[in-house]
């Protein structure tokens, strides 16, 4: 299985798709889907305005919206963004946990509040409607608050289906999973790896690091499935970062042992290419997928 990744002029990617389960059903699921690109941002990169006030005002709305249902969280929400990564980790946890309650969860007690149990009138889509609210507005203001682990910009062209919105998630088994945990093994490998995108409900490794947030929360997980998005490394970045010091005493820090954290989900290596990759000036065009 291969893809080639094809570009204006002639130019290409060939990717060698790695031989086992998770990697063949994922090729059958998306290989007739249309792909947009885009660079990987990590951290999110601040070069568009954000109206910080506008912004949290949103947060505060859909809160109060939620009291309205019944729901009194115990948690408390600044009347003004206090500009703290640590503020926004906790309202993307928040997020995070509602999502996963209000579609399988229900008939469980909300750990925010107790007494909370969802309004029969109301159905998930709109309850997620709701909550997401507060996810987006977290990660436009993340865009505007310091990184303490940010050490260099992860560079990755990132390919996303057109038609991630209406795509049916791709979930994988228990053992299918453990291709989370080869990243280090498949990188002494191969110098440009083919990774899934950050797909997850959570957080991944990488972005928990980024945002000094907490690696052991039931959210922070490795790729649990995919919506279909990939990246392609562009060179030794993302590597560099996992190997620094200041990642390694990241993970001490909450008892963590390198080898055994899911960092990312290696699909593939760059078996070819007509350009280097980093210098790239072409346009992209289209994804053969290759039996």
């Amino acid at each position: 299985m291969k893809l080639k990744i094809n570009f204006s002029e002639n130019q290409y990617i060939l990717v060698a798709l790695f031989d086992n389960d998770a990697v063949k059903k994922w090729f059958r699921r998306f290989a007739n889907c249309d792909y947009t690109i885009s660079m990987e941002s990590m951290p999110a990169l601040n070069n568009t305005y954000v109206n910080a006030d506008s912004q949290w005002n949103k947060i505060l709305q859909t809160f109060s919206t939620l009291n309205g249902l019944g729901y009194h969280p115990n948690i408390e929400v600044p009347a003004s963004f206090d500009r703290s990564q640590q503020t926004l980790n906790l309202l993307h946890r928040f997020f995070t946990y509602n999502a996963t309650w209000g579609k399988d969860n229900t008939h469980l007690q909300n750990k925010y509040d107790e007494r909370f149990q969802l309004p029969k009138h109301v159905s998930f889509e709109e309850w997620w409607n709701l909550i997401d609210e507060i996810n987006n507005c977290v990660h436009r203001l993340e865009r505007i608050v310091p990184h303490q682990n940010f050490m260099k910009q992860v560079n990755a062209f990132e390919f996303v289906p057109n038609s991630k919105i209406t795509l049916k998630w791709l979930q994988f088994t228990q053992e299918e999973l453990k291709h989370n945990y080869e990243y280090l093994e498949k990188k002494s490998q191969f110098e440009h790896l083919v990774l899934l995108d950050r797909s997850i409900l959570g957080k991944c490794v990488l972005q928990s690091f980024v945002d000094d947030d907490d690696p052991t929360a039931d959210d922070c997980t490795g790729r649990l499935g995919s919506h279909g998005g990939f990246v392609v490394e562009l060179d030794d970045s993302r590597k560099t970062i996992y190997q620094s010091d200041q990642f390694q005493q990241w993970i001490s820090k909450y008892g963590l042992v390198a080898a055994d954290l899911p960092y990312d989900f290696p699909i593939g290596y760059v078996e070819q290419k007509s350009f280097v990759l980093h210098r790239s000036g072409y346009l992209f065009q289209s994804i053969d997928f290759i039996p």
